[in-house]
């Protein structure tokens, strides 16, 4: 399907979020389940070593002294700024905001 104006894709936008919002709060409590902190402490040791291995792939010394903990505080803030995608939403439903998408073009 192609679109050519904003408002096209925002009705399209909003039909397919109603129907999610609809099924979302039809769902049952235990789908909502979080993840243990223990599961997320795991996580975060494997990926501050994706993060140091980044790092040391991009020509960086990663056990100079400037470096040696910032492959844990990308985890970290990668852990809080993703923390959303497990938490439950209020009332089992998303709240929706009509948006209109602009661009520019540079000559």
């Amino acid at each position: 399907m192609e679109y050519h104006h904003a408002s096209e894709m925002n009705e399209v936008v909003a039909e397919y979020l109603n129907k999610c919002i609809e099924s979302q709060c039809n769902r049952e409590e235990k789908d909502f389940i979080l993840t243990p902190d223990t599961e997320d402490a795991n996580r975060l040791s494997h990926i501050e070593k994706a993060y140091a291995t980044i790092l040391s792939e991009l020509g960086e010394n990663v056990d100079r002294e400037g470096l040696l903990r910032t492959p844990l505080r990308a985890a970290k803030a990668m852990q809080f700024l993703t923390k959303g995608y497990k938490e439950k939403t209020q009332g089992g439903c998303f709240l929706y905001e009509n948006i209109t998408w602009c661009s520019f073009l540079a000559r």
